[in-house]
């Protein structure tokens, strides 16, 4: 969801004071300098009001390593679809392999409008082994994904044998 991703800006701190450099005596310099400190967060906010937020590139990067690995339903497309003009993939049989993938089970109705939002379309097949199935256009699952019945279904349609090469 873009709105809650909007609102989370990472920020990577990648430095561990190793403890023989540490400052035992910060806390009172923090606290002597208390004045200065809110001076200077004072006038962060005034430029925060008037320029508005600009994150370094690292954390731009940090938040979008972490939304990368945060997208499940990215992960499963990227690992067991196919996406291209002309294929399709019953609704029902894509649930379930993604179930399957994520361990996660959630609604069709929130799984359809998940890919509808990534520009997936559906229809109800009139024709063919899809005949009265939803199924999503553009988007094919990998043969290690697929459900056996959708082989022989499509292998008795086409009248023959669809073979399979799981190398």
């Amino acid at each position: 969801d873009d709105g809650i991703w909007g609102r989370v800006i990472l920020m990577p701190f990648n430095v561990q004071i190793p403890e023989h450099e540490q400052d035992l005596e910060l806390t009172s310099k923090l606290k002597a300098e208390l004045p200065g400190i809110l001076a200077w967060a004072v006038r962060g906010w005034q430029l925060y009001q008037n320029e508005g937020l600009t994150p370094p590139a690292a954390a731009k990067q940090a938040t979008e390593s972490y939304r990368a690995d945060s997208d499940i339903l990215g992960q499963f497309l990227a690992d067991c679809t196919v996406q291209a003009e002309g294929l399709e993939v019953v609704s029902s049989e894509l649930h379930t392999a993604y179930t399957n993938y994520s361990g996660q089970s959630i609604s069709t109705v929130l799984f359809a409008r998940l890919l509808q939002e990534r520009g997936f379309t559906k229809y109800t097949s009139n024709s063919g082994h899809t005949r009265n199935k939803v199924v999503w256009q553009g988007l094919g699952l990998k043969a290690n994904d697929l459900n056996l019945d959708t082989f022989t279904d499509l292998a008795n349609e086409l009248g023959g044998i669809v073979i399979l090469d799981n190398a």
